[in-house]
């Protein structure tokens, strides 16, 4: 007997409704136009409108940004846009991966694509910003500097980059906070300050007033440096400083009602080279009330896979890319 492919793909379990009171409900599968490339690098993003944008890596370093609207609906609206990222040929010298990061400024105007990566002699990414209304490139930013740079918006919606160069043996790190403009990526307004990072806490911060002048300027009430760094939030929409639970299972999301937390869970196995081998992923849904998981998405072992919970019309939905091309959608219901 054939089975349909998104039933190979992933399955899921749930537990009976009459003792939790609650359930997942599979809504539909949705497969872009885009070939299907099994562990590709790839990340997601959700607009205000909550259209669902896919940014995915290209070995001719053409990456590609795709949004879908409606995708619910039988026939789902797809456009796709080249942005620059790094190619095959480009990937020489490289100590590690590539990274992928996408944001969506809080009014919907723009994406914000970026891909990084360390090489021999520095770091580079390229930051791209596309107009989602007219859905084309606006600016590329190329940078090639010998520190790492992460990519945030503040409480107001700017975006913001902090520039970090960090003494590994002392923990010391020389960090830049920079307001970028959008679309021109040019750099509005900046300040530097030291930060002693042990493990990932911040035990020290000196030249804190060098970012007063900055920090009276955007804010109409006076905030300190650390409550501004605070505030900063990551393209995933979670603090900057938020920390992961302890494996096998992490916390992803909580839903915009508070009725369900979403959970990743990842089980390791050692092959013979004493390499760790994922055995099994799933997604966790579990009900904030009663503390108990009402569903369990199992995810396969070498895809790639993002989430994102949303809210419409009254149901909290989860939303699961896999590969960059092809989505998945949830009801969680009580």
């Amino acid at each position: 007997m054939n089975c349909p492919l998104f039933i190979l793909a992933a399955t899921i379990a749930i537990f009976p409704t009459e003792r939790l009171g609650a359930e997942v409900v599979h809504l539909r599968d949705y497969s872009l136009h885009t070939p299907r490339d099994r562990g590709v690098l790839f990340t997601m993003a959700i607009t205000p409108e909550q259209d669902v944008l896919s940014f995915v890596a290209k070995g001719d370093g053409k990456w590609l940004l795709t949004k879908v609207r409606n995708w619910l609906d039988n026939s789902p609206l797809e456009q796709s846009i080249d942005v620059p990222g790094w190619s095959r040929a480009d990937l020489v010298g490289l100590f590690g991966g590539l990274t992928a990061d996408l944001f969506v400024t809080p009014d919907g105007r723009f994406a914000i694509c970026i891909s990084s990566g360390v090489w021999k002699h520095d770091n580079q990414e390229k930051v791209s910003v596309v107009d989602l209304q007219e859905f084309k490139l606006v600016k590329t930013a190329h940078t090639s500097l010998n520190e790492t740079r992460a990519h945030y918006f503040d409480r107001a919606g700017r975006f913001v980059t902090l520039a970090l160069n960090v003494n590994g043996r002392t923990g010391e790190s020389d960090e830049r906070l920079e307001l970028m403009d959008l679309p021109t990526l040019t750099v509005e307004d900046q300040c530097q300050f030291k930060e002693w990072i042990r493990g990932a806490e911040v035990t020290r911060r000196e030249g804190e007033n060098n970012c007063d002048a900055l920090l009276s300027r955007i804010s109409a009430s006076r905030v300190s440096l650390a409550a501004y760094l605070d505030g900063l939030v990551r393209s995933d929409g979670l603090p900057r400083a938020h920390r992961n639970l302890s494996p096998p299972c992490s916390s992803r999301e909580v839903t915009a009602d508070g009725r369900f937390e979403l959970q990743y869970c990842e089980n390791f196995h050692h092959n013979w080279l004493d390499n760790p081998v994922v055995s099994d992923r799933r997604f966790n849904i579990r009900s904030v009330k009663t503390g108990s998981v009402v569903g369990t998405i199992e995810e396969p072992n070498r895809e790639s896979i993002k989430s994102k919970l949303v809210y419409q019309s009254g149901r909290d939905i989860l939303l699961i890319m896999e590969g960059g091309t092809k989505l998945k959608a949830y009801q969680l219901k009580e």
